[in-house]
């Protein structure tokens, strides 16, 4: 037979445990959200960029190419911030930025993801 006591000090250690469990799990899910949204941004810049140079290529209206651009961004998402193509010569260049919003609203962590992304040939000091 036990004499010892109890102190029930179990409960409130294992509900403690779970908290933090559930504060390391929310702290690590809400980085991974911003993760994705940063590799979103990112492939969404890329596919509006070879939009925009594609058709900015096929006419030569440049605001047609950059509302195609917008419709991809759009499309998929996102939120053209701006768009700009360069010609030289028959070699054209797009290069352009979107913007994503973020789902979680975390304090402390940026409520967008922001890409740029160029497509075409462009020499060095085409796109700055």
């Amino acid at each position: 037979m036990r004499t010892e006591r109890d102190n029930g000090v179990g409960t409130p250690l294992a509900v403690l445990g779970i908290l933090a469990l559930a504060i390391a799990i929310f702290i690590i899910g809400a980085i991974l959200v911003h993760v994705v949204a940063i590799h979103k941004a990112q492939s969404i810049s890329d596919l509006a960029a070879l939009a925009a140079a594609t058709a900015a290529t096929a006419s030569y209206d440049d605001h047609q190419a950059c509302t195609k651009a917008s419709e991809v961004a759009q499309a998929n998402g996102a939120r053209l911030t701006s768009c700009e193509i360069q010609r030289a010569g028959v070699e054209v260049a797009a290069a352009v930025e979107v913007m994503i919003l973020v789902t979680w609203k975390i304090p402390g962590l940026p409520q967008e993801a922001n890409s740029t992304s160029y497509a075409g040939n462009p020499s060095p000091e085409t796109l700055r």
